[in-house]
């Protein structure tokens, strides 16, 4: 399973560019609007510490790392919800991305006098705009989904309602089974989201204010905001070093709310991505389709049993190996080994 990225925001704003970065993949990068026409698509590895802890226990050379697709999305302009423009094309990879990189673009301004109060107002007209085309777009959704049998229309309704009075959906104003109802449609509005204020030179905190906080936090119920030059980055590479890429990257992860487990044998290590509450019998169809069909039991050790009995064959001898079945619910960082009838 791969978790999608999309990178959205007005035209010619940076988008391909921080494409190019996170994916080391060529595309085109030219200095005027609708450039990308159809999405450019790659994919970036996330190296996880835990992976690396395992394979030295192992002594294996090879890692199987988990990898995060990025969707250079063309740039969405007004209107775009009803199909103006590359707006068919453009929501239909915003609608399958799992997280959004919305950027936001702050270049140059003729008025110094009043250059910080401008760029204020452009962060959040910029934020506002893009958030307007895609709370149009849920909306017809909603209206579209209004006798959807598998929705009580009440939900429907309140998510109508939100939207028509604050420009938003409050999530706090639903229960958590109401909520799993929601997420049925599969929103965009609802989707997490990392901005990134992509400058040209270094810019004073002050720009990015409270009331910007509070309008991000409002409309996606956490405010995650980057400063980035992205130019600046564009022949790096991301690591600990460019600290900020790497938090990015990081987040991408972590927004998602997937869990991992892991797969070892004499040759490789390797880390699976999963759903929450995934069962040992479906993480088994991941790694070959056939151990789904033949599985009979499976052997699970915990990340940190591995690690502090070191091996295996030491967790088994303490007795901190545990034989499950089918059903068994898979805890992020298990390592698991499937028993198949051959």
């Amino acid at each position: 399973m791969n978790i999608k990225c999309g990178i959205i925001g007005f035209p010619n704003i940076g988008k391909s560019t921080l494409f190019s970065i996170l994916t080391k993949k060529k595309c085109i990068i030219k200095n005027y609007p609708f450039s990308t026409i159809n999405p450019n698509k790659g994919y970036t590895k996330f190296k996880y510490k835990k992976l690396y802890n395992i394979a030295n226990i192992c002594i294996n050379k090879i890692f199987k790392w988990p990898k995060l697709q990025i969707i250079d999305i063309p740039g969405i302009i007004k209107n775009s919800y009803v199909g103006k423009g590359l707006g068919n094309n453009i929501f239909k990879y915003i609608k399958k991305s799992n997280i959004l990189i919305h950027i936001i673009g702050i270049f140059n301004y003729q008025n110094k006098f009043n250059k910080n109060k401008q760029q204020k107002n452009k962060i959040k007209k910029e934020i506002k705009n893009i958030n307007n085309e895609i709370l149009l777009y849920d909306l017809i959704t909603l209206e579209n989904n209004i006798n959807n049998i598998n929705i009580n229309k009440n939900i429907i309704k309140k998510c109508i309602q939100h939207i028509e009075k604050y420009n938003y959906i409050k999530i706090n104003k639903f229960n958590k089974n109401e909520f799993q109802k929601i997420n049925i449609l599969n929103l965009i509005s609802l989707k997490p989201k990392i901005y990134i204020l992509n400058i040209k030179k270094k810019i004073k905190k002050n720009i990015i204010n409270k009331k910007i906080y509070k309008y991000i936090k409002d409309i996606n119920h956490k405010k995650y905001i980057f400063t980035l030059n992205i130019k600046k980055y564009f022949n790096k590479k991301i690591n600990k070093k460019n600290i900020k890429l790497y938090n990015i990257k990081k987040l991408c992860f972590k927004l998602t709310k997937k869990q991992f487990f892991f797969t070892i044998n004499k040759l490789e290590s390797r880390i699976w991505i999963i759903n929450k509450k995934t069962t040992s019998h479906k993480a088994a169809k991941l790694i070959h389709s056939d151990f789904n069909k033949k599985f009979i039991k499976s052997q699970v050790i915990s990340y940190k049993n591995f690690i502090k009995y070191k091996g295996w064959n030491n967790c088994k001898e303490k007795g901190k190996l545990l034989i499950k079945n089918k059903n068994y619910i898979i805890k992020n960082g298990d390592i698991i080994k499937i028993l198949i009838n051959k």
